[in-house]
């Protein structure tokens, strides 16, 4: 028998997962390495058919596996004379081969009662080949599952820190291992799962420890109730079997919990706090960070600690139901109990007048009641409105229109591949103290303080972290509020932005208004009609919090009156109008002008060398490393409307939603001002050219400048 075609659907016999032992919704995977042994592989396949277990991750097969064992296909490499991956598949599921090689093998598997497909890939990671070679060709995605043996140890997979007397080079390289995988998972947006605590994945005479994992992507993660543990199966091998299962997407899961489809997002207010705390104890506290290396590895679990801890202890926010009574009260629950009695004696006794008529009134007084009750809620609900909610009531609901992801992205993040584009961590030196970091002067007590003036209610990323849990979680836990302090300041000293802290969610919000004919044949572009916004990580929003907090100082020039504390719209349009006024060069017979303009996709076109240099003027240039790594290497994923996946790296602009972009962009348009009144300056120098007067107000994209003059020629 020959291997099935890559992407060609293949389904097994009637012993599938339709027959005894295998769920017909619930979705189980297995993972173990049988060290090419025939005889471990043959009572795997009995004991995980006995478990119900649909697909099988396997690592290390025996030479000669054939394509079929049991109740399972088999899927490998047939080229291969000693294969190191395999994937068995019950028979009876339909699916589509991907990839065969000899490191990994990937097959896409349509569960019965999912809907959708899943893709499986089972890994090894030997150590004779670099890891580049092998995960350079495994692409994770919102519904991939990646497991398999890692010959390498970490803390999300539960591994066990060594002792004294097996801290050798052995160990060294297998944790600098670990952090490798971790870096690649954290870049395809999967998540370890692992909760085999205290439990070795692998154990021989000499040694033992936790080297095997499984890594969920987005979509699958929430599918997940409990995570992969160890199986208790009698297999004999150095390995021990993972397991987990995984609930349909909208099904009610093991635990209670909602299923991977439900809508709105993880809701603060339902957080089990008790829960949270003790999986966020299990953070590693404390110890000073010296090297950017380190400082990647240490931000990466601190994010991967908090994500799963908010996972395992807050439930979603059910979205409304269209309808929902949230106007029912007592007195019409006592109405509808007495309606309900009286048609109960009504149908009991169907030849008593009397009967039938209490039935009528009571419903007429039910139906009565409810009508004054919706009334009565509505003016109710009208009257607490303030006056942005009466707008928001008022204006139409934009319609759902579709987009391209991929052409979405071409204009708000960039092209795909840019051969001009700088890569991460190539930034621009401005003078010798860019080569140094910035000074870290944050208290502690300073920076506890800045959590605790965070706002509420903020959508978080695809993290799902709030601000609330990290607010949580540094007043009540010693060890995440040292670890967080030690992350946070060694990225501003070292000038390294985490890329566990980059990823962007970005979200496409329609402008009703935009888009029109605007009277000269001509309509404006279509991607005008959209205002992109990026939902950050939570971590990552905190860091760019404490990089403000260092910059409270430095001041802006006076005519910029957007995203600077103190000043807004109010202050900018009064600073014009006292502009005009002012009396030393107010002329009866003068004139004045005003040109209005707005930048066109201000935020999404900012140039980066244009950033960096305003921050190496204005604010310092030991800032430029650490800005230019918060810009460069940042991964956004956008979901159209019809639910297709775009992810590319910003190769321009700074994204909204960000707290430290506004300050950025404000940097970047001091340049502007600056020209302007550097023009008027040569002006006012140059006895020839007309006599005249400019004052510049900014506020974000919009721009003002006021020309006063004696004559027209002036203006």
């Amino acid at each position: 028998m020959s291997e099935p075609d890559s992407g060609q659907e293949r389904a097994g016999g009637p012993q599938g997962p339709g027959g005894q032992g295998f769920p017909r919704r619930t979705m189980r995977v297995g993972c173990i390495n049988v060290m090419r042994s025939p005889g471990a592989l043959a009572i795997a396949v009995e004991e995980f058919q006995k478990a119900g277990v649909l697909a099988v991750l396997i690592q290390e097969p025996p030479a000669g596996t054939p394509v079929r064992c049991g109740a399972y296909d088999i899927v490998r490499d047939l080229n291969a004379s000693r294969p190191r991956a395999a994937l068995l598949i019950a028979q009876g599921v339909p699916y589509k081969v991907d990839t065969a090689a000899e490191d990994h093998v990937t097959a896409e598997v349509r569960p019965p009662g999912w809907g959708r497909w899943i893709k499986l890939t089972s890994l090894y990671l030997g150590r004779d080949k670099a890891l580049e070679q092998v995960l350079g060709r495994v692409k994770g995605g919102p519904w991939s599952l990646v497991g398999g043996d890692l010959n390498a140890q970490s803390c999300s997979w539960c591994s066990r820190a060594p002792s004294r007397q097996h801290q050798n080079q052995y160990d060294r390289e297998s944790w600098r291992r670990g952090a490798e995988i971790d870096r690649w998972a954290d870049s395809e947006n999967l998540r370890c799962v692992n909760v085999n605590v205290g439990r070795d994945t692998f154990r021989n005479t000499r040694w033992g420890s936790a080297i095997d994992g499984i890594f969920l992507g987005e979509g699958l993660a929430e599918c997940c109730a409990k995570g992969a543990d160890v199986m208790d199966l009698a297999v004999p091998s150095d390995h021990e079997a993972l397991g987990l299962s995984l609930a349909p997407p909208g099904d009610e899961r093991v635990d209670g919990q909602e299923g991977g489809t439900a809508k709105g997002r993880r809701n603060p207010k339902r957080t089990n706090w008790e829960k949270f705390i003790e999986h966020i104890d299990k953070c590693n506290s404390g110890t000073e960070i010296r090297d950017a290396e380190e400082l990647g590895r240490r931000a990466g679990q601190l994010q991967r600690r908090l994500k799963d801890a908010v996972r395992l202890s807050t439930r979603r926010k059910t979205a409304g139901r269209p309808g929902s009574k949230n106007w029912w009260n007592e007195d019409l629950e006592k109405l509808r109990r007495t309606y309900q009695r009286e048609r109960g004696k009504a149908r009991k006794n169907p030849g008593v007048p009397a009967l039938a008529e209490a039935e009528v009134e009571a419903r007429r007084a039910l139906l009565k009641g409810i009508k004054q009750r919706k009334r009565d809620a509505a003016r109710k609900a009208i009257e607490a409105m303030d006056e942005g909610a009466v707008k928001r009531w008022a204006k139409p609901r934009a319609l759902q229109e579709w987009f391209d992801a991929e052409q979405a992205m071409d204009y708000f993040v960039g092209p795909a591949t840019g051969g001009g584009d700088r890569g991460e961590g190539s930034a621009n030196h401005h003078g010798e103290e860019a080569n140094h970091g910035p000074t870290f002067e944050m208290e502690m007590e300073t920076f506890r303080r800045l959590l605790a003036a965070t706002p509420k209610g903020r959508a978080p990323g695809d993290d799902e972290c709030a601000y609330e849990h990290v607010r949580y979680a540094a007043e009540n836990s010693s060890n995440f509020r040292g670890e967080i302090w030690e992350v946070m300041k060694a990225s501003v000293q070292l000038g390294v932005f985490p890329r566990a802290f980059k990823p962007v969610r970005l979200v496409l919000i329609p402008k009703p208004s935009k888009g029109v004919d605007q009277g000269n044949g001509q309509a404006e572009s279509p991607w005008k009609r959209w205002r992109p916004i990026s939902l950050l990580r939570v971590l990552g929003k905190v860091l760019e919090k404490v990089i403000l907090w260092h910059w409270r100082t430095h001041e802006v020039p006076d005519g910029v009156h957007g995203y600077v504390p103190g000043r807004s719209t109010v202050t900018g349009i009064k600073a014009m109008r006292d502009w005009i006024e002012e009396g030393p060069k107010r002329c009866r017979q003068g004139f004045t002008g005003m040109l209005l303009e707005d930048i066109t996709g201000a935020f999404d076109h900012c140039r980066w060398q244009n950033v960096e240099a305003a921050v190496a003027t204005r604010v310092g240039a030991q800032w430029t490393r650490l800005v230019t790594s918060f810009l460069q290497g940042r991964a956004v994923t956008l979901v159209s409307s019809s639910g297709e996946h775009a992810t590319r790296l910003r190769t321009k602009g700074v994204g909204q939603g960000s707290g430290l972009s506004p300050r950025l962009f404000v940097l970047d348009s001091c340049g502007m001002v600056d020209e302007i009144k550097k023009a008027h300056q040569e002006d006012e120098n140059n006895p020839d050219a007309p006599q005249y007067d400019i004052n510049v107000i900014m506020y974000a994209d919009d721009l003002c400048v006021g020309v006063k003059s004696d004559s027209i020629e002036g203006l």
